[in-house]
């Protein structure tokens, strides 16, 4: 296992080059910290240049399928009048390298269709977090987006993992697939109306890209691809009339205010002829839970949870804090606020051992990451002892101050277990508690 790690750190490192069921959030392990008392609501944003700035009319020309993915969006729209919009997704959704946050790709989608319907309430709701992955959207989804605190339950969902999948991801794709599964269904079980977008931002044919579009193809819902109409207009433009090196992107990767305004135009050349059609009278919203196909993975972490560093045994080089698990994102407002993922941590300072007991088939770890590192090893049950680490060796770009999620185990059989989680001398990290599907 560790040895195909290290060849997944070798291609990330290479494609960088090449590219010069109720869901309300519950737990003392997810509450925000302290809500920024500067928040403003978003709004449509009157100065952002839109690919189309008259508001969209009926086409009689157009008959809508029954099998269209945003048929309940345009119910919403042209019926309820309203409508609101989660992102979820990491740095490339958090959005700050636009510089001026209302010229984000989600702000510039929200302002979209609060600018074509001009009678409907669009409300957003951003959960981008900066360097998280598909596996940690699954345990965030409930607290950070699909829910009503402070919002509407999200009724449209777009979804951006798919370079965090192929940087971040510790997993093989038949992991990869399972966990995209997850993430739909644990959307639906939380709102079984919402429709979902995936947007895909690799600007190179990376396995998380391929996957996420076969699955969002065999679920009937809509997949956008942003990463290769923006690394086309690169390779026309390089730098601006300045000579700055980078002029759709503040790095090659993260993009500026003119590199989402190409994602933009790309999601609206997809979602446009969805939203063009006369109302259907019928105003009966899709159950996707009824409709839905037969999953293509077993043991679907579909009831994901965290079990805090309190409840965890802990010996050696470790020490309980009450330092949370946290980060920093938008949520509804234009300036950021800081989320507790989990409340406490046990800070690992060298050799050190974990102990808990678990049920269900999946088992990973948060840790909040720093410039040393980790090296661990685990067992499940007595079994077998498996490896990880994040070193000079192995994932050495991990080393840096962020959150992370490492999925240890999908496949375990339903009943109870026992884990025992040993770290080195070279190890310096916190953990937030393990995650489990129970």
């Amino acid at each position: 296992m560790l040895n195909k790690l290290k060849k997944m750190g070798v291609i990330f490192m290479t494609a960088i080059l090449l590219a010069t069921a109720g869901c309300t959030a519950t737990g003392d392990e997810k509450t925000p910290i302290t809500p920024n008392n500067d928040i403003q609501p978003i709004t449509p944003n009157n100065d952002i240049q839109m690919s189309t700035q008259s508001p969209l009319t009926p086409n009689n020309d157009i008959q809508m399928s029954t099998q269209s993915p945003l048929m309940n969006t345009y119910k919403l729209l042209n019926n309820e009048k309203k409508l609101t919009i989660g992102y979820l997704g990491g740095s490339i959704t958090l959005g700050t390298s636009a510089g001026d946050i209302t010229k984000s790709w989600v702000n510039r989608v929200s302002s979209w269709f609060g600018e074509q319907f001009p009678d409907a309430t669009i409300e957003t709701v951003n959960a981008g977090v900066s360097d998280t992955a598909t596996n940690f959207g699954i345990y965030r989804l409930r607290n950070d987006l699909m829910n009503t605190n402070g919002h509407d339950m999200p009724d449209l969902v777009f979804v951006e993992f798919t370079n965090n999948d192929f940087i971040y991801a510790s997993q093989n794709e038949d992991d990869l697939k399972l966990q995209i599964e997850s993430l739909i269904l644990n959307i639906w079980g939380c709102n079984p109306n919402a429709e979902i977008i995936a947007i895909s931002t690799s600007t190179s044919r990376v396995p998380s890209r391929t996957m996420y579009q076969s699955l969002f193809e065999k679920y009937n819902l809509t997949f956008i691809d942003v990463g290769y109409p923006l690394r086309k207009k690169m390779r026309e433009k390089k730098s601006d009339t300045e000579g700055k090196i980078y002029y759709y992107t503040t790095d090659n990767l993260h993009p500026s205010a003119r590199g989402y305004e190409v994602y933009l135009d790309e999601i609206v050349k997809v979602i446009k002829p969805y939203l063009t059609n006369l109302a259907p009278k019928d105003k009966n919203l899709t159950d996707y839970n009824k409709s839905k196909p037969v999953t293509e993975s077993v043991n679907l972490i579909l009831s994901p949870k965290v079990i805090s560093a309190d409840k965890l045994k802990h010996k050696g080089a470790a020490k309980l804090t009450d330092s949370p698990i946290s980060f920093s994102q938008f949520g509804t407002a234009l300036t950021r606020s800081t989320v507790q993922f989990t409340a406490s941590s046990i800070h690992l300072s060298g050799e050190s051992t974990i102990t808990a007991e678990f049920s269900g088939s999946a088992l990973g770890v948060v840790m909040q990451l720093d410039k040393v590192g980790f090296e661990m090893r685990w067992k499940v049950d007595g079994g077998e002892w498996k490896e990880f680490a994040v070193n000079d060796k192995s994932w050495p770009f991990q080393r840096y101050n962020h959150p992370q999620v490492f999925m240890m185990e999908h496949n375990l059989s339903q009943d109870k277990h026992t884990v025992v989680i040993e770290f080195s001398k070279n190890t310096d990290v916190r953990l937030g508690g393990i995650l489990v599907n129970e």
